[in-house]
């Protein structure tokens, strides 16, 4: 059986298949005996079991025909050096991508040692040395040694080499575990079939198929619908690699910094400190250009009816080769990768494409240097989606808004261009876009069809290309319109003008690299940030991003009254579902508390839905408006907002226009000022007053439960009962009232 990366029958010399010794960079792959390999003396040697029993009975065979069984012979005096193994989720199932597949599972620095007839892997790394009293040896797998196999052990120089299989491993400690167990639970891998042995300039990959499973609660009931009717059982393929561990000359590595993603979390000996270096590749002027290669089935979509109009195959090599303008030299390269490359293969940086859509989003990966916090390597996911994304985004009649200029003493790109631990999860937006504001919109520069379908396809892979370089996401870059950053999320409308590297990515990356010696100096956020600031916010537009988002948030809540519209009208949970998001989206501006952008936001909340200010108070409308009303009343001091961080941001409870604002609101609403509020939704007013826990929430209670009084006097049978109840909780609510 012929399998991807095997060179024809002709590279291998009639007894035996062997991996090459470890010879210089770029001396490229190549096969010898395993007689010629093991006194040469090199590092690994792959052993063809099929192709050495064959032989000896004298026949002549085609060894590629049968190459999956094989042992690896490992050279004595290579055991105490230092080895990358690096491991990459290359299939997994249930699910898929959706589970886990096309995700690297990271590098560690290992070596071996022997012992009761087992060949132990250590992690040789230098970031867990705590001291020089603590240094620990932390074992990550064994594998029982092959002694007795007669065909290796008659060949001159065996005895230099330990022989295993690579299958045998106790898989108790590997990746696969690791990776499966992360949310705490324990996966131990069952049955392991080892496959595509494959010699490279440094050293070997090789692929490990296998089945296993979760001790305890396995992946998730959803595994049924992928197919997997045992929850606890899970099964993938790994693309493993043994490479011989080197730091590239003059690699220097960088310091921490939040624009930057860092490595692998290091002790810092005898200090009792820890540090995190900055995650980069060894870029510098004159260095030979770091290959991308894009998957040969994206030729095969570009030939698709739907896409036949545009030119998938350089929108997506663009995504990589505008970088080079941010560094100003040939860094890197683009080429359609062959048949026999693999994006699991360690020694290949790959643009993986995926026919299935159903995932909704890109993401990139990498492989780094534990020690250093060189990039080693990487990977990017794109899927069909992303095509029909761009294709209906690129019918709408669109202009570029007005874009601030770079600064005079950065390159100044073409024109105003496109647009991403996994490092990030960049979703495809299809349920709901924000618009521009309409003096946003005015003027500028109209594009083709053709070209925003490119330049958004280009963007996507620009942004992910720019993680896998280091760069964190940028969420305030849209506060320079349109974005002063491919690392910012966009909505398609912005999208379209972000296909080249902008002014912050340009500071950025040259920054990182040592091409300049100045911090960026644009506005900036990253994740962390979008739960605690009001301006960092994902698919955002504008320089004031609250317009857009109570011009969004009107336009949504107005839709859900208005008859002649089908949005959410098949089911009132997804209606109130999504009112949830867009009200903690404005929300956020209001518990920012910053002027006037606080008052202008609670007012945009409440115009809709108010008492004394929604329009909507017809009968028909009355229920889903007092639902509307609950979820706001109670975001304000009942429910914990939907983004956590927001509680570092409490609203105020007395003595500020946004308190007296909302006593008012809560007051009015326990007394029914407009007639159309139910009991549930008073009874939620009079909570929120008495969680506000302040002398003026106090009073209002007071207030109201007076009127309420009075009003009483007018009721009688069912509507008098609630009405008592309420007053009640009014009591009860005040006596005492204070809870400190």
């Amino acid at each position: 059986m012929l399998f991807p990366g095997r060179r024809s029958a002709t590279f291998f010399l009639a007894f035996f298949a062997a991996c090459s010794e470890l010879p210089p960079p770029g001396a490229g792959e190549s096969y010898v005996p395993v007689s010629q390999a093991l006194m040469q003396g090199s590092a690994f040697v792959g052993v063809n079991r099929s192709a050495m029993t064959v032989a000896q009975g004298g026949a002549g065979i085609d060894v590629t025909s049968d190459d999956e069984h094989f042992y690896l012979a490992i050279n004595r005096k290579a055991l105490a050096k230092k080895w990358f193994l690096s491991a990459f989720m290359k299939q997994y199932f249930p699910g898929a991508v959706k589970y886990g597949a096309a995700r690297s599972l990271g590098t560690r620095v290992v070596s071996f040692k022997i012992q009761n007839d087992k060949l132990y892997v250590f992690s040789a790394d230098s970031i867990k040395k705590t001291s020089d009293t603590f240094d620990p040896e932390v074992i990550i797998d064994a594998y029982p040694l092959v002694t007795g196999y007669a065909p290796f052990n008659a060949q001159p120089g065996s005895g230099a080499y330990v022989l295993i299989d690579p299958a045998a491993g106790m898989n108790r400690f590997n990746m696969a575990s690791e990776a499966s167990g992360a949310g705490g639970v324990r996966f131990e891998i069952e049955l392991a079939f080892v496959q595509r042995l494959r010699p490279i300039s440094d050293g070997l990959t090789y692929e490990l198929a296998f089945t296993g499973y979760a001790d305890g609660t396995g992946v998730d009931w959803w595994a049924s619908m992928y197919g997997e009717d045992n929850t606890l059982r899970g099964s993938g393929t790994l693309g493993m690699a043994l490479r011989e561990y080197r730091e590239s000359p003059g690699f220097e590595p960088a310091g921490y910094s939040d624009h930057y993603f860092s490595s692998d979390l290091q002790m810092v000996a005898n200090t009792g400190f820890k540090k995190s270096p900055s995650a980069k590749w060894a870029i510098a002027p004159g260095m030979e250009p770091i290959v991308w290669k894009i998957s040969p089935q994206v030729l095969e979509a570009a030939k698709t009816p739907e896409l036949l109009g545009y030119d998938v195959v350089q929108a997506m090599k663009n995504g990589v080769l505008r970088w080079n303008d941010a560094f100003g030299f040939e860094a890197l390269r683009v080429e359609i990768a062959s048949a026999d490359e693999s994006y699991a293969d360690d020694d290949v940086n790959y643009l993986i494409f995926d026919k299935d859509p159903s995932y909704g989003a890109a993401f990139a990966n990498w492989r780094t240097n534990p020690n250093t916090g060189e990039i080693r390597g990487a990977s990017v996911y794109f899927n069909a989606g992303w095509f029909g994304t761009a294709t209906g985004a690129a019918k709408a009649t669109t202009h570029r808004p007005p874009s601030a200029k770079p600064p005079a003493d950065l390159p100044q790109l073409a024109w105003g261009g496109m647009k991403e631990d996994r490092l990030c999860t960049y979703a495809q937006r299809t349920l709901t876009s924000l618009k521009h504001p309409a003096s946003l919109i005015s003027g500028g520069i109209t594009m083709t069809e053709k070209q925003k379908f490119e330049e958004y396809v280009t963007h996507v892979v620009l942004h992910e290309v720019g993680h896998t370089l280091g760069l964190r996401h940028n969420f305030r870059g849209s506060l320079l319109p349109p974005s002063s950053s491919v690392m910012d999320y966009l909505n398609d409308d912005d999208t379209f003008f972000l296909g080249h590297p902008q002014a912050y990515d340009v500071d950025a990356i040259r920054f990182l690299y040592g091409l300049s010696k100045d911090e960026p100096k644009q506005p900036f956020c990253t994740d962390g940030g979008i739960y605690e600031s009001a301006d960092c916010n994902q698919f955002d537009t504008g320089a004031v991003p609250l317009v857009g988002y109570a011009k969004d948030y009107s336009e949504f809540v107005e839709s859900l009254f208005d008859p002649t519209s089908t949005r959410f009208k098949w089911a009132r949970y997804w209606q109130t579902y999504y009112y949830s998001w867009y009200l903690t989206d404005m929300m956020k501006f209001v518990r920012d508390g910053t002027a006037p952008h606080a008052e202008n936001a609670l007012a945009a909340i409440m115009a809709p839905i108010s008492v004394g200010l929604s329009k909507h108070t017809a009968a028909a409308d009355q229920e889903l408006l007092n639902e509307l009303h609950q979820i706001f009343l109670r975001n304000l001091y009942l429910d914990a907002p939907r983004d956590w961080g927001a509680l570092e941001y409490p609203l105020p409870t007395m003595g500020s226009p946004l308190a007296t604002t909302i006593i008012r609101e809560l007051k009015g609403t326990i007394e029914n000022t407009d007639k159309v509020r139910t009991y549930g939704t008073r009874r939620v007013a009079v909570d929120s007053l008495k969680a506000m826990q302040s002398t003026e929430a106090l009073e209002a209670l007071r207030d109201a439960n007076l009127m309420l009084a009075i009003e009483a006097t007018r009721l009688a049978g069912a509507t008098l009962l609630e009405h008592q109840d309420l007053m009640g909780r009014i009591d009860a609510a005040m006596h005492p009232y204070f809870l400190k």
